[in-house]
């Protein structure tokens, strides 16, 4: 039984209150996620059982299992931090999508890219996107098979700046201000940062989204 994205749950238990007084449908959500929590523990200490559970979660989520009762005994007994890539890994990565393409790049462009993502916490999904404005990029040039280089690295923002220009060029592209600023509304009223300072999904239904946003419903959706 695997469930993905285990930190979601700490987020719905912990999304209708915090440490205030909670609500009707607070005390519901924590109730049962904890009930959930309980329902998998049972069933992966059962004797006979032939259930294995396998939860992932982000790795900065882990001290919040102390909020269940014998989660936090349960995950230390079988523990794994999945390590990042190697800068041989990265290559490759980096290489080898591009070969099976029958594509080229430039070897210093492979080294900019190592450089550039190698400090990164979240490298691996940053990296895709980069690799795939550049694979864009290097395919309006017209013409033969594709060679991505410095110079397309450049135009698309490079690593740091690429997830930002192609959001802004996205953004650009809606017909009138009143629908750039609902967007801006909708992403602030989807995400919230936690006492901790990380970055969560908060999930709305859509007729909470429409109030909470003001703006008309056309636009929202």
């Amino acid at each position: 039984l695997v469930v993905d994205q285990f930190e979601e749950l700490f987020r719905y238990a912990a999304s209708a209150g915090g440490d205030k007084v909670l609500s009707a449908d607070g005390v519901h959500a924590r109730d049962e996620a904890t009930q959930f929590v309980q329902l998998l523990l049972e069933a992966s200490r059962a004797p006979p059982s032939r259930i294995h559970v396998l939860l992932t979660m982000r790795s900065d989520f882990i001290g919040d299992c102390a909020r269940f009762h014998g989660l936090p005994e349960a995950v230390c007994e079988a523990q794994f931090l999945v390590p990042s890539l190697t800068r041989d890994q990265l290559d490759e990565v980096i290489r080898e999508p591009v070969k099976k393409a029958g594509a080229t790049i430039e070897p210093q462009l492979v080294e900019r890219l190592l450089n550039d993502c190698s400090t990164e916490m979240d490298q691996l999904p940053v990296l895709q996107h980069c690799l795939s404005r550049l694979w864009d990029k290097a395919g309006a040039a017209g013409g033969g098979p594709r060679h991505l280089t410095e110079a397309h690295y450049r135009k698309i923002g490079e690593f740091s700046g690429a997830l930002s220009q192609h959001a802004d060029e996205i953004l650009k592209e809606l017909p009138g201000t009143r629908l750039q600023w609902a967007v801006e509304q909708i992403f602030r009223a989807l995400s919230e940062l936690d006492k901790e300072g990380r970055a969560t999904r908060r999930a709305l239904r859509y007729s909470q989204l429409v109030a909470e946003t003001g703006v008309e419903e056309p636009a929202v959706r």
